[in-house]
């Protein structure tokens, strides 16, 4: 009897070894993923000037001034601005309308105290928020038909203006005004505005033609210039104040 009851006891630590063993099985599953990476695409459109060109027979307006010493002279009718889109549309359909990477401003018969406005219009057909990092003027020299002596006019121009953004249902999500200064300081100003996919930021861009610049050199007549404004934008965290 003795010897039966040992066996059975055998058993059943044997049968306990192998339930032990069972439950080590382990199961194991896989997680599948992939990463793209976002896109960074700034598109520009003419949105109109301040002082369009007047034909004959047509609208007229007189020339907005700037420089207080002329706050009380006759204005006339004699400066006037072209702003128009270069090249083809580019695959982007923010706002329904038609963008582009580049845009051509001119602006006929300057002189001091004039003071021309072009208003500019700024979209992210791109994944990414961008924030404007720097706009940068860099004269060419002397324009198609330039039949007098180029000579570059920024040392006598002062920029100032405003701007607004909205996002993509047409809601004001900030504007502002600059602080009057260089375009390189307009840009810094700019560096604040973040522009989410699909919204649109809106720019008043005034020009003042001052009589001398800080040399007290005397602003040149029958002077022509060519510039290229390059405006960068990088994703909206790797800008100083973006």
């Amino acid at each position: 009897m003795k010897k039966i009851g040992l066996l059975v006891l055998s058993l059943v630590v044997v049968l306990g070894t192998l339930g032990v063993g069972y439950s080590m099985w382990t199961q194991q599953v896989t997680i599948n993923g992939t990463v793209n990476t976002g896109n960074i695409q700034l598109a520009i459109r003419d949105n109109g000037v301040t002082d369009p060109v007047h034909v004959a027979g047509g609208a007229s307006g007189l020339d907005p001034l700037c420089s207080p010493s002329l706050a009380n002279a006759v204005q006339k009718d004699v400066g006037n601005q072209v702003s128009t889109n270069i090249g083809s549309a580019l695959p982007c359909t923010t706002g329904g309308v038609s963008w582009y990477s580049s845009i051509e401003e001119d602006i006929n018969n300057a002189y001091p105290g004039y003071n021309p406005g072009f208003i500019v219009q700024v979209t992210n057909c791109g994944s990414v928020p961008v924030a404007i990092s720097n706009i940068v003027a860099r004269y060419t020299g002397a324009p198609a038909g330039c039949t007098s002596g180029a000579q570059d006019l920024v040392p006598w121009m002062t920029f100032s203006g405003s701007w607004t953004l909205k996002d993509n249902n047409g809601v004001t999500q900030g504007s502002g005004t600059f602080t009057p200064g260089t375009i390189n300081s307009i840009g810094s100003q700019l560096g604040v505005v973040q522009i989410d996919t699909n919204w649109i930021l809106t720019v008043t861009l005034n020009i003042c033609f001052a009589e001398t610049n800080a040399q007290g050199t005397i602003m040149p007549q029958s002077a022509c210039a060519a510039y290229t404004v390059t405006v960068t934008a990088a994703n909206w965290n790797e800008v100083p104040g973006g």
